[in-house]
């Protein structure tokens, strides 16, 4: 008598992840927006990740997906200052730490609630401006003084949107790519370089707590490797396709704009619910 073969779920589930997360990399390479801020809620959703083991699986798969960009872009004729990526990764990270002061939950929500609409407001901005920068028209928003801006200025930007994005429980990529675009309108390639530096900054922020806990062990052994690889290849495939944007880029801020506006939409509906 045959015996009936079990499923082998934890394959299934890793290969279906794997397919999931390739276009999931792509989007971040192109918008500039961390994966941590799409991951967390997409493992939480489709595997049932709780507290540490969410957390580790998801910035792990960011590393992979941010450091595979930064490549894929570098190694088709993007540049950045990896120097600045520091920097700004460093004043980010204080900011962050500063104003983690916990709030009362009412007046958390209340900000939480004005800046995840203050980040929809600006990706609408992020948006309009490269369409100026295609059809042509006045600047909508420049800040001369930050253009080509020294070291205190790039820290104070990166200190500004960590602070920022932790007050208002956003993704620290939705300040960071209209700060670099709106302060950088004369670069080669203003888009791309913008994109490639916010996405660098997210390798080096992700890259101390991903080791942590990875050596505590709380990264998943069986889905996880698998949604790496697939995070591997959609960031390179995605740093390749920013390369071939050009100077104005009108896809990859489309697709930031857009994922800006549904990870702030979904966030103020839950709010609200």
């Amino acid at each position: 008598m045959s015996t009936k073969r079990k499923l082998n779920v934890a394959l299934i589930k890793s290969v279906v992840m794997f397919f999931f997360t390739i276009p999931i990399a792509m989007g971040s390479a192109l918008s500039g927006i961390g994966a941590l801020a799409v991951m967390i809620p997409t493992v939480e959703f489709m595997l049932d990740f709780k507290g540490d083991k969410l957390k580790a699986t998801a910035l792990m798969f960011t590393l992979f997906t941010s450091v595979t960009a930064v490549y894929g872009a570098v190694s088709n004729g993007v540049r950045f200052q990896f120097s600045e990526a520091l920097i700004i990764a460093f004043g980010a990270t204080v900011g962050a730490a500063i104003f983690r002061k916990k709030m009362p939950d009412a007046r958390l929500r209340q900000v939480q609630r004005i800046g995840n609409t203050g980040a929809i407001l600006v990706a609408l901005i992020t948006v309009s401006e490269v369409a100026r920068q295609r059809i042509g028209g006045p600047l909508i928003l420049h800040i001369p003084i930050l253009s080509d801006s020294g070291m205190l200025l790039t820290l104070s930007m990166g200190f500004v949107a960590g602070a920022l994005s932790h007050l208002g429980g956003i993704s620290s990529g939705m300040l960071l790519v209209p700060f670099l675009l709106f302060t950088r309108p004369r670069a080669t390639s203003p888009v791309s370089e913008a994109v490639v530096l916010a996405i660098a900054v997210v390798a080096v922020a992700s890259a101390l707590p991903t080791v942590l806990y990875a050596a505590r062990k709380a990264v998943d052994s069986r889905v996880g490797p698998w949604m790496c690889f697939g995070g591997a290849i959609g960031g390179f495939l995605g740093g390749i396709f920013l390369s071939k944007v050009g100077p104005i880029g009108t896809i990859p801020m489309v697709v930031f704009a857009f994922t800006t506006m549904v990870l702030s939409a979904r966030t103020l509906y839950k709010m609200s619910s």
